[in-house]
C-alpha cells in the first residue's frame, strides 16, 4: 500500500543536469536515482542516508529507491495528530576527516494544515546543517501549504531527477559534518497526519541526491624496495610494489611516472571497478595492500631514472613517493615510442565538451517512450540527447547502439553508432530485420574508456511473422482445406513453433487446432474438413504463432483469409 501510494503519476519532461564536476579536494556520493545510469551508482543505492521514524508512528521513513519511480523520504502516517515535538527524518553524515560542502537534491515535498501562523496545525519541513536552519534549501515553517509545484513536482520523468525537483542545498560557507531534511510538527497544538488531498499531509520524497564532500588530507602511502625498484638494471615489464596505500575516503588510483613526466609510464584505475570504488557510500573507496603496478621500460630511454609513484585518493588528493635511481636497458633498438605495451590510456575525449558525468536520453522517435512494439519487417528509429553536467549539449560525439536478444540474453552486439549535432541531438535508424532484442545506448566520455560513461535501455518489441493461404477457397460441406504456411522470424527452436490455427466468430478469434511450423523455412500445414455447414458461409481464419521463452518474436499473426463454404 505503501509503495502504491506513493507512486505518483508521471509527466514527460526533460532531464536535469547534474551538479559540477566535484574539484580537486572534493568527491561525490550518489544516491538513489542520482548516477544510476552510470558506474557511480548503478542499483540505484540510497543506503549513504539515515532514515529515522518517529518512535510515536506519526512519521515514517522509507527506502524505495530503486522501485519503479520511486525515492527515500519521511511521510506523516497513522491519520491521528501528531504532538509537538515530533518528525522523521534524513541525514547525511560526513566520514571522519571531510565535511560537506553541497547536497543537490531531486525531491517533491508538501505539506497541508489549518490555520495560519502560531495558530497553524501544519507540519514543517527543513533542511538543516548540523541540525541548525541556515537560511538556505527548504524553509517551511508550517504556518502555510505547501502545495505540489511549490516544493518540487509530481513529475517523475527521468525517475523525478528534472529541474522542477531541484533543490541546490550549498552550504559551503560552514560546511557541516552532517546535513539532515526533518518532517515534524512543531505547533502546540499539534499537526494532522493525514489530508484527504494526498492521503498524507506532509512528506518529502528524494528521487536523488548528490552529496559533495570536501577531503583536506593526503593518502599514505608505502612502497617496496622490490622489482623495478630493486637494485641492479632493469629491462621488459617489471612491477612497482605499492605495499600499502590508504586514506579516510579510499583510495581511487595508484600510478607510476618516470622522472618528471607529466604522463604514467604504468597505472592501476580503481574509479570504475565497484569492488573497490562504490561512489554510493560515504565512504567510497577502500585501502589497498600489496598492490602491483607494472611499468614496460621500453616506454623509457635506457639510462638512470627516478619513478616517482603516486596514490591519488577519492578526491584526488596525492602522496608522491621519489625513488632511488634505478638503471634501465632494454638495448639500443628500444625507444619509448616504438615498443612496449602503451599504459591503458583513455584516449581523446569524445565530443565537445565531453564529460565524465554527462546525462543521456534515448526513446523510441515513434511514441517517444522506451519500449515500441513493432510489425514484422518495420523498422524503428532511436531518437537522444547527450549533456553535459551544466545541462550544455555535447556535440559531435559518438553515440554506440547495442543489442542483446531477449530470448537467449547473451553479450551486447553493436549494432550501429549515432553522431550528436550541435544541440546534442542524435537519430539513428534501426535494421527492418530482427527478433525482439533490448537495446543499449552507450556513451564513452573518452574513446579508450572500457566502462561507458552513460547508458540507456530500450525494449523493442517484434511481432513474429506469419503467411497462411487456404487450399482451394471455395468448398462444399463435407469438403476439406488445406491451409499452408510458414513462419518468418529465425531462429527456430529445434522442436518447431507451435502454430494456433484460429477462426473468427463474432469479434472474437478462437483457436480451433494447432500445427508446429519446422524445418529450414519455418513451414506447416493443415487440413480441415467442414462437416455441419449447410448454408453459404464466409469463414475467416489466421495461423497466431505466440510469444514464448525459446522463440525471441512477439506474438504475432498472418493476415486473415477467408474460404467460402457452399
Amino acid at each position: 500500500m505503501l509503495l502504491r501510494r506513493l507512486t505518483f503519476l508521471a509527466a514527460f519532461g526533460a532531464p536535469l543536469a547534474f551538479a559540477p564536476v566535484a574539484g580537486a579536494g572534493t568527491y561525490e556520493v550518489y544516491s538513489c536515482w542520482a548516477g544510476s545510469d552510470t558506474f557511480r551508482n548503478p542499483a540505484a543505492n540510497g543506503s549513504a542516508w539515515a532514515k529515522r521514524s518517529d518512535p510515536g508512528e506519526r512519521f515514517s521513513a522509507f527506502d524505495q529507491c530503486g522501485a519503479s519511480d520511486n525515492g527515500f523520504g519521511v511521510i506523516s502516517v497513522s491519520g491521528y495528530q501528531a504532538p509537538n515535538g515530533a518528525f522523521g527524518e534524513l541525514s547525511f553524515t560526513a566520514p571522519a576527516g571531510t565535511r560537506i560542502e553541497r547536497v543537490r537534491f531531486w525531491r517533491t515535498a508538501w505539506s497541508y494544515g489549518s490555520g495560519s501562523g502560531g495558530e497553524s496545525q501544519r507540519n514543517y519541513l527543513y533542511t538543516l546543517a548540523d541540525g541548525a536552519v541556515t537560511g538556505r534549501g527548504d524553509i517551511f515553517d508550517g504556518s502555510s501549504d505547501v502545495p505540489p509545484g511549490m516544493a518540487g513536482s509530481e513529475d517523475v520523468a527521468y525517475h523525478g531527477l528534472i529541474p522542477a525537483n531541484v533543490l541546490d542545498y550549498d552550504v559551503s560557507s560552514s560546511t557541516p559534518a552532517s546535513v539532515t531534511y526533518r518532517v515534524g510538527c512543531g505547533f502546540a497544538a499539534g499537526c494532522p497526519t493525514g489530508d484527504s488531498r494526498t492521503n498524507f499531509a506532509a512528506g518529502v520524497k528524494i528521487y536523488g541526491a548528490i552529496t559533495t564532500l570536501r577531503d583536506s588530507s593526503d593518502p599514505e602511502e608505502s612502497v617496496a624496495p622490490t622489482g623495478l625498484l630493486a637494485a641492479g638494471t632493469h629491462r621488459g615489464v617489471e612491477p612497482v610494489r605499492v605495499s600499502a596505500a590508504g586514506d579516510n575516503s579510499g583510495i581511487k588510483r595508484l600510478a607510476v611516472y618516470a622522472d618528471e613526466a607529466t604522463s604514467p609510464v604504468g597505472v592501476v584505475d580503481f574509479e570504475r571497478n565497484r569492488d573497490k570504488c562504490a561512489w554510493w557510500q560515504a565512504v567510497p573507496c577502500q585501502n589497498v595492500t600489496d598492490v602491483d603496478v607494472q611499468v614496460d621500460t621500453r616506454r623509457v630511454s635506457d639510462g638512470t631514472h627516478r619513478f616517482v609513484v603516486r596514490a591519488y585518493d577519492a578526491a584526488e588528493n596525492v602522496r608522491a613517493f621519489v625513488s632511488e635511481p634505478v638503471t634501465v636497458k632494454n638495448g639500443t633498438d628500444a625507444k619509448p615510442d616504438s615498443f612496449g605495451t602503451p599504459v591503458p590510456a583513455r584516449g581523446p575525449v569524445n565530443g565537445t565538451p565531453a564529460s565524465d558525468r554527462a546525462i543521456l536520453t534515448a526513446t523510441f522517435a515513434r511514441n517517444h517512450r522506451a519500449a515500441l512494439r513493432l510489425a514484422f519487417r518495420r523498422r524503428a528509429v532511436v531518437a537522444g540527447r547527450l549533456v553535459d553536467e551544466a545541462g550544455a549539449p555535447i556535440a559531435g560525439a559518438q553515440v554506440g547502439v547495442a543489442a542483446r536478444s531477449v530470448a537467449g540474453g547473451g553479450p551486447d552486439a553493436p549494432v550501429g553508432t549515432a553522431t550528436t549535432g550541435p544541440d546534442g541531438r542524435f537519430r539513428t535508424p534501426l535494421g527492418a530485420r530482427g527478433p525482439s532484442r533490448v537495446l543499449v545506448i552507450s556513451y564513452f566520455s573518452h574513446v579508450g574508456d572500457d566502462a561507458p560513461t552513460a547508458t540507456r535501455e530500450l525494449r523493442l518489441s517484434v511481432a513474429a511473422g506469419v503467411r497462411l493461404a487456404p487450399h482451394p477457397r471455395h468448398v462444399h460441406n463435407g469438403q476439406a482445406v488445406t491451409f499452408a504456411g510458414s513462419l518468418l522470424g529465425r531462429p527456430l527452436p529445434a522442436t518447431g513453433k507451435l502454430i494456433e490455427m484460429q477462426v473468427k466468430i463474432g469479434h472474437r478469434w478462437h483457436t480451433f487446432a494447432t500445427t508446429r511450423a519446422r524445418g529450414r523455412r519455418g513451414r506447416f500445414r493443415y487440413r480441415y474438413r467442414f462437416m455441419r455447414t449447410y448454408e453459404r458461409v464466409t469463414y475467416r481464419f489466421r495461423a497466431l504463432a505466440r510469444a514464448d521463452g525459446a522463440y525471441p518474436w512477439a506474438t504475432g499473426a498472418s493476415r486473415t483469409v477467408p474460404v467460402r463454404v457452399n
